[in-house]
C-alpha cells in the first residue's frame, strides 16, 4: 500500500482504503479499480491524496472478499436454512436458530468487507418467494447500517439475525392474505399487522435470541410519530435495532417486485424515505444509509422517464437523490431539472 497524490492516479490502479467524507459517507470503496471518472470525482471533491495498492501487491480488487459465485452460493445456503426454519415454525416443530446463524455468518462477513452491497444484491439471481429473499436482503442491508454506525462484530451478528427473522411471524398468517395480488381490506390488514408480535412470541419462547434482537423483531413497524404497530411506541423509545430494520425493510420492499406492486427506482424510493424521515423513520439513520448507498450508483446505467439511457457520473452529497447523468455526449443535472426522473437502474 502506498500514498499517492490524486493528480498522479492512473486508470487501472486499485484503492487500498475507503474514501469517506467527514460524516463517514463512502464515496469510493476499498478495492475499487480506478477509472478516469473516479479521478475526476476525487479531484472535484477536493481529495488530495489516496492510498493505492503497490505494484508488489495482489491487484485483484476483492481478493479477500467473497467472489460473486461464492456469494451467490452462501446466499442460497442461507435461503435454504431460513426456509427450513420458517417451515418448521409453520408446522409447530422445534426450531434451532444456530443453524440459520451459522449459514448467515459468512454471508454477512462477505458483505461487510465489500461496501457495494447494492451491486452484490443485484447480482443475485434467485427466483423464490418474496418473503424469503426479502428477509435476507433486509438482514444484509441492516448489517451494513450497523457497520456504518460502528457496531461491534458481536452486535452486528445480533442485528443481522434479528433482521433475518423480522418477518418470521408471517408463517402464521394465512397464505391467501400474504399472497393477495390486490390491496388488502381492513380485516386482512389487521391480520398482517399481527406478524411482528407473533414473531416476537415464537422467538421469545425459543429462548435463543437476545432481548435486543427480540425488540428488533417486535418493533420494526413502530414509527417515530407513534403511528406504527403493535404498541404505538414513538421516538427513541423504539429500540435502535427496530429503527434500523424498519429502514432496511422499507428500502428493500419498495425496490423489489411484490405480488401486489411493482418495484420502484431506488432514487425515487430514496426521495420517499427522506420525506418519511420527517415523521415516520429515524432521520439520522436514514441520512446515513442513503448517503452511503447513493455513492454505489456512480457508474451505473439508468433509464430516465424520457426513455433516455445514461450513466450516473456524480452523486452530490447535498442532493443524493438527483445525480448528474451522462446521456451520450450530453449531461443532465437532475438537481436542477426536476422534470427528469430515474425510473430504473439497468445495471
Amino acid at each position: 500500500m502506498k500514498l499517492i497524490s490524486t493528480e498522479n492516479l492512473k486508470p487501472g490502479m486499485f484503492l487500498s482504503e475507503d474514501i469517506l467524507n467527514e460524516n463517514g459517507v463512502v464515496y469510493l470503496n476499498m478495492g475499487t479499480e480506478i477509472k478516469e471518472r473516479h479521478i475526476h470525482l476525487l479531484i472535484n471533491l477536493g481529495v488530495s491524496f489516496v492510498y493505492v495498492q503497490s505494484e508488489t501487491e495482489d491487484h485483484e480488487p476483492f481478493n479477500n472478499f467473497l467472489k460473486d459465485r461464492d456469494y451467490s452460493r452462501e446466499f442460497k445456503h442461507t435461503l435454504e436454512s431460513f426456509k427450513s426454519l420458517y417451515t418448521n415454525v409453520r408446522l409447530g416443530k422445534k426450531i434451532v436458530i444456530d443453524e440459520v446463524k451459522d449459514s448467515l455468518e459468512p454471508l454477512v462477513s462477505g458483505i461487510l468487507n465489500n461496501n457495494d452491497i447494492l451491486g452484490s444484491l443485484r447480482r443475485i439471481e434467485i427466483n423464490d418467494e418474496y418473503t424469503f429473499k426479502h428477509s435476507i436482503n433486509v438482514s444484509l442491508l441492516s448489517s451494513m447500517i450497523g457497520k456504518w454506525l460502528g457496531y461491534s462484530p458481536k452486535d452486528l451478528m445480533d442485528l443481522s439475525l434479528a433482521s433475518l427473522l423480522h418477518d418470521l411471524g408471517k408463517c402464521k398468517i394465512p397464505t391467501e392474505i400474504l399472497n393477495k395480488p390486490s390491496k388488502l381490506n381492513a380485516v386482512e390488514y389487521e391480520a398482517i399487522k399481527e406478524h411482528s408480535a407473533l414473531g416476537f412470541q415464537i422467538l421469545s419462547e425459543s429462548g435463543q435470541l437476545s432481548q435486543d434482537a427480540l425488540h428488533g423483531v417486535l418493533s420494526h413497524h413502530e414509527r417515530m410519530d407513534g403511528s406504527g404497530y403493535p404498541n404505538g411506541i414513538e421516538g427513541y423509545k423504539i429500540h435502535e435495532y427496530a429503527r434500523i430494520i424498519g429502514i432496511a425493510d422499507m428500502f428493500d420492499a419498495m425496490t423489489s417486485n411484490r405480488v401486489y406492486k411493482s418495484k420502484i427506482s431506488p432514487f425515487l424510493v430514496a426521495e420517499e424515505m427522506l420525506r418519511e424521515s420527517y415523521s415516520h423513520i429515524d432521520v439520522n439513520i436514514t441520512s446515513l444509509f442513503l448517503n452511503n448507498i447513493s455513492q454505489f450508483y456512480v457508474g451505473n446505467v439508468v433509464r430516465l422517464n424520457t426513455g433516455d439511457i445514461g450513466e450516473v457520473v456524480l452523486v452530490s452529497k447535498y442532493n443524493m437523490t438527483r445525480p448528474l447523468i451522462k446521456v451520450e455526449s450530453k449531461y443532465f443535472d437532475l438537481s436542477k431539472h426536476y422534470e427528469y426522473e430515474i425510473v430504473e437502474v439497468i445495471r
